[in-house]
């Protein structure tokens, strides 16, 4: 499992890099430069308006033992569409603009589901409170 995460780590930039300079030949770099702002910000911008309050309603419904709702998916998909337009390059961007068309979205909120009801089954979803 480390061997594969270690691997996407070092994958994706550069295959991120490779599409940029390919970009920027064919497009211009102003063009480039432009995207990955425009990207961004729209990134950012969705980051701010869905929170971390969709993170917390997945816990605390894991916590108590059931599935989230599909809203609640449907709104963390769409942070995590935000947080890859905020990562620099097109392959992130293509991914992060696939999560914010709703039919793709429904689709990986069904994965999604299906996925945490299996790890539910299995007993391997394991939450930690902190107390301070």
């Amino acid at each position: 499992m480390l061997f594969k995460v270690l691997l996407v780590l070092f994958l994706v930039p550069m295959v991120e890099a490779l599409l940029l300079f390919s970009l920027a030949r064919l497009y211009g770099v102003a063009f480039s430069m432009a995207s990955l702002v425009t990207s961004g910000l729209v990134g950012l911008l969705l980051i701010r308006t869905q929170g971390g309050q969709s993170w917390q309603e997945i816990r605390d419904d894991l916590w108590e033992g059931h599935l989230p709702d599909a809203e609640v998916i449907s709104r963390l998909l769409i942070f995590l569409a935000g947080l890859l337009l905020l990562i620099p390059g097109p392959l992130t961007d293509l991914v992060g603009v696939l999560l914010l068309v709703p039919v793709v979205r429904r689709m990986m909120v069904k994965l999604s589901r299906g996925y945490l009801e299996h790890l539910m089954q299995q007993g391997q979803i394991r939450l930690y409170q902190w107390h301070s």
